[in-house]
């Protein structure tokens, strides 16, 4: 086990979420190194201590304390504000997770698609692997974009569109009525975002426990004051999260083909083929009767 103090510009990558802020991704894909783990267990996995800062949380913007995480797959886009786990300060949180992908057939077999029919911007843009909230969340905006000649910021800002004054009357309006005026539009990008062909989700298993305990020192790089007034709200301050495989045996979920065209080609010509021949046969024998009888009648 080899514990060390990671670098954010090595092994994170920074993004920006309109609800939480600063956001950090590890092991991206985008950046030089990949870390990897040949072994399961939380001594093998990524341990991170957080240092929560709730002094420049701003009123009623941030009600609760504590940080998001996002289990996803390497080289996709995390939705925080759509999935993920809370944890809260003065916990240790370990989260064990388990890999399930899973494989879909396209059509006519299914109904799974790689490219959908209509742009997805984070893909365009940010060269994230495609998933289905991505290419809904652009399919969204596109819709706001038509209807009230703005773009809201929780979604993908598209450039060269102003941005929606949702202080603004006319514009609020607009965006809070569209989800009822453009209900079949808002419909319909359900069939233009399909579900991927290939797609890896994450099982997580959670439990806490406090953290620090009062003999624990907390090393911060933000905060050298070791003075009593720090370790008295340190429990407020601080969290610390384990994220780790459970087993590195994964589970693949694949859809097959129950019934293809050339079996039903070749069952239908086996079929055929025995009921022509039984045919063949039955009126072969029923001559050779006629036959019979004929020669055994008196001249």
């Amino acid at each position: 086990m080899a514990l060390f103090r990671c670098a954010p510009s090595r092994n994170f990558t920074y993004f920006h979420n309109h609800k939480y802020g600063n956001c950090y991704t590890f092991n991206s894909g985008l950046q030089e190194s990949s870390p990897t783990t040949k072994f399961p267990g939380p001594a093998y996995g990524l341990i991170l201590e957080l240092f929560i800062n709730q002094g420049e949380y701003v009123a009623n913007l941030a009600p609760e304390a504590g940080a998001r995480v996002v289990i996803h797959k390497k080289g996709s886009i995390p939705f925080p504000e759509d999935e993920g786990i809370d944890v809260m300060p003065g916990r240790a949180t370990s989260i064990g997770i388990k890999q399930h992908s899973f494989a879909r057939l396209p059509p006519p077999h299914g109904e799974c698609g790689d490219t959908p029919k209509t742009t997805d911007y984070y893909v365009k843009h940010l060269g994230t692997s495609l998933s289905k909230l991505s290419c809904l969340k652009s399919c969204y905006q596109d819709i706001i974009i038509e209807y009230c000649n703005c773009a809201v910021p929780f979604f993908f800002l598209v450039e060269n569109v102003t941005v929606c004054n949702l202080t603004d009357p006319l514009d609020e309006v607009c965006v809070d009525m569209l989800p009822v005026m453009a209900q079949e539009r808002y419909k319909l990008c359900d069939q233009l975002c399909p579900q991927p062909c290939q797609e890896t989700r994450y099982e997580t298993s959670i439990s806490q426990a406090v953290w620090p305990s009062n003999k624990y020192d907390v090393k911060t790089l933000t905060l050298t004051d070791a003075s009593s007034f720090f370790f008295c709200f340190r429990s407020q301050e601080f969290t610390k999260i384990q994220i780790y495989f459970q087993d590195l045996i994964y589970q693949h979920v694949e859809q097959q083909i129950g019934y293809e065209s050339m079996s039903l080609i070749s069952d239908l010509g086996g079929q055929l083929g025995l009921w022509l021949g039984l045919s063949a046969i039955t009126i072969g024998e029923f001559f050779s009767f006629l036959c019979s009888i004929g020669r055994s009648l008196p001249s």
